[in-house]
């Protein structure tokens, strides 16, 4: 899309709002990642001094970490607003779509049904013109007198 129409230029804005927004997001996660690893290592630092070479300690404090950051209630708050967001635009991009393929559907039957009415006139016409040249016979015993076919 261009930015010299409207849709162009709401597309650009819409597309550089989804971009800040992730580049956000990641910013966010990094962040709240780097918290909780000072936080768990400045405690496994406490504890490694009174426990010396405590593995179980410190395997905890990885897998705690690592796989799933601890977030605040607030940054739980956000990533939960930003999908329902993103939710709520992807269905209106679905709806949008499907009201589209809906109303090219019906452009389309209702041409198939003008069509259809078009050759159904015209078969008529051509059947009406072709019962004029069909040779009728004259029924009964007149018909038969009278030499038969006309």
């Amino acid at each position: 899309m261009t930015a010299t129409s409207v849709p162009g230029l709401l597309a650009l804005f819409q597309n550089e709002w989804d971009a800040l927004m992730l580049e956000t997001h990641t910013l966010k996660e990094h962040l709240a990642a780097t918290r909780t690893v000072r936080k768990e290592g400045g405690r496994e630092g406490g504890r490694e001094g009174a426990r010396a070479g405590s593995k179980h300690t410190l395997s905890y404090a990885k897998a705690r970490t690592q796989p799933f950051p601890i977030f605040s209630p607030q940054q739980e708050l956000a990533n939960a607003l930003y999908q329902h967001d993103a939710a709520c635009r992807v269905i209106a991009r679905l709806a949008r779509e499907r009201d589209t393929a809906l109303s090219q559907l019906s452009a389309l039957q209702s041409s198939f049904a003008q069509r259809a009415v078009a050759e159904a006139a015209e078969a008529a016409a051509a059947a009406a013109a072709g019962a004029m040249e069909v040779v009728s016979w004259k029924g009964g015993r007149e018909g038969r007198r009278s030499g038969g076919w006309k």
